[in-house]
């Protein structure tokens, strides 16, 4: 989720500049209005959809955050018992799963204040649409508002000041300016780009995207107006007029000092064909290069690149659909491919068979082996892992269990004495452990005997011996006379 919130903001943001830098200052406002609504629905929608050329580093770093999730070494898990660790890794997920909850519970806040915000607005439009008296206006409907407002529209509804209207002190030219808003439905590009701001209320790029929507309207409206045989510099001072005026409020097409200014500029600008049909055909190589960019997925031709120097190779069988090669996760599809770019002579070739996996994949991963001539291939599975932590476990609380034993009762503190007997029972839970994963192991030995069993056995001067393996006990009919 976040590479994708990552993807589509960095792409959002290219188009953008790209739109600022390139089209923007040219006279084709239809075209730059479509390009600003198909941006945001290509940055939101690419990085979903797969391409296959490149991002090889999207599944090599989740490969990497699970590699690193493995047996913690000999040495830690002798120090830490199973108590431990289970409750280590439960405060872990438990911190990881509350800060999550939090992280969602603000951003739920903030949407839903947006959104009420937003159905607000909304509702408060249409009841001045709906308390006011209303005329037609060239098929479209015109609100009369007793308050001084600016002429603005919403949807297909244009407001204005009813003694400005009745008297006749609203030029042709502005009547024209808003109609063309309205027929345009430039208000539905603003109420999506609000919505994508509920959702994605976090994303600073969606903010200059509305700006540059509202712009790209008033230079259409400007358009269409000076189209109609309409002096420049007689609008213009209509314009300025305007700006005198209480501004409006809300989701709509206002007047505002940066915009008259850019848009003064846009008017006395010249029209170039051959300026705007290169400009119109340099946007298809932008949008091709980032849906390669940001739409990718590793290829046959990106695992020869990285592993064209692979000369040993550790393969892990988990189950009949998933491996691990060298720490990379992959399926056996994937797998098929990833080895047809590896050189046909590998020097060394490891096998670790898991006990989820079927004879029917160890079989297929070995064919695909043979017929690379691969002939070194060193076979083991968890079980053999297991014996050895159990020695190594079992050796280590051999050796604790004679250090405690040989503590003298009299002359060693309380204290002390119970803290080891306490790192005793730890080594002896965990070969319990370990135990019960190895099918036949041997039972583990004998548990010393606690202080206070020793200090009861004390009179008696009695030792306890500790065996030094891990070999069953003879059976009652192997010592029958």
């Amino acid at each position: 989720m976040t590479l994708y919130l990552i993807y589509s903001t960095v792409c959002m943001g290219i188009l953008l500049l790209f739109y600022h830098a390139i089209l923007e200052k040219e006279k084709m406002h239809q075209i730059n209005r479509g390009y600003l609504i198909f941006s945001l629905v290509f940055s939101l929608s690419i990085p979903l959809i797969p391409v296959g050329m490149s991002d090889a580093f999207i599944p090599r770093f989740q490969n990497q955050q699970l590699s690193e999730i493995q047996y913690l070494s000999q040495g830690e898990w002798l120090k830490t018992g199973p108590e431990e660790r289970i409750l280590a890794s439960e405060s872990s997920g438990t911190s990881l799963y509350s800060m999550a909850q939090i992280a969602f519970l603000i951003y739920a806040m903030v949407a839903g204040v947006l959104f009420v915000r937003l159905i607000r607005i909304v509702h408060m439009i249409q009841l001045k649409a709906d308390r006011n008296p209303r005329k037609l206006f060239d098929d479209y409907e015109i609100v009369l508002l007793s308050e001084k407002v600016v002429p603005h529209t919403f949807n297909s509804t244009i407001f204005l000041n009813k003694d400005q209207y009745l008297k006749g002190e609203i030029a042709r030219e502005i009547m024209v300016h808003e109609l063309t808003h309205a027929r345009q439905k430039h208000t539905l590009d603003i109420l999506f780009v609000e919505i994508l701001k509920i959702v994605f209320w976090f994303n600073p790029v969606l903010y200059f995207y509305k700006k540059a929507m509202l712009l790209n309207h008033e230079f259409l409206a400007d358009e269409a107006v000076i189209r109609g045989e309409t002096q420049v510099s007689k609008y213009q001072k209509l314009l300025l007029n305007s700006l005198m005026e209480q501004p409006s409020h809300g989701p709509i097409s206002p007047f505002n000092y940066a915009l008259t200014k850019k848009r003064f500029r846009m008017m006395t600008q010249t029209k170039s064909k051959v300026r705007t049909f290169l400009k119109i055909t340099s946007i298809i190589p932008i949008f091709i290069s980032l849906a390669l960019l940001f739409s990718c997925e590793p290829t046959p031709s990106e695992y020869s690149k990285q592993e064209a120097n692979v000369d040993e190779l550790t393969i892990e069988i988990y189950d009949p659909e998933t491996l691990k090669i060298n720490g990379d996760e992959m399926k056996f599809s994937e797998f098929e491919k990833f080895l047809s770019n590896l050189p046909k002579n590998l020097n060394q070739v490891t096998v670790e068979v898991h006990s989820n996996a079927t004879i029917g994949i160890v079989s297929d991963v070995q064919q695909l082996l043979r017929s690379r001539k691969t002939l070194k291939i060193n076979y083991h599975t968890n079980q053999e892992r297991n014996d050895e932590k159990l020695k190594l476990v079992t050796q280590k609380f051999l050796n604790a269990a004679n250090e405690y034993m040989n503590m003298s009762i009299l002359d060693t503190n309380a204290d002390i004495l119970q803290k080891e007997y306490d790192e005793l029972l730890i080594l002896y839970e965990g070969i319990k452990n370990l135990g019960i994963r190895i099918p036949d192991s041997p039972p583990p030995p004998p548990l010393a005997p606690s202080p206070e069993e020793r200090i009861k056995n004390l009179d008696l001067g009695g030792s306890i011996e500790i065996p030094e393996s891990t070999n069953s006990p003879p059976t009652p009919s192997d010592q029958k006379d």
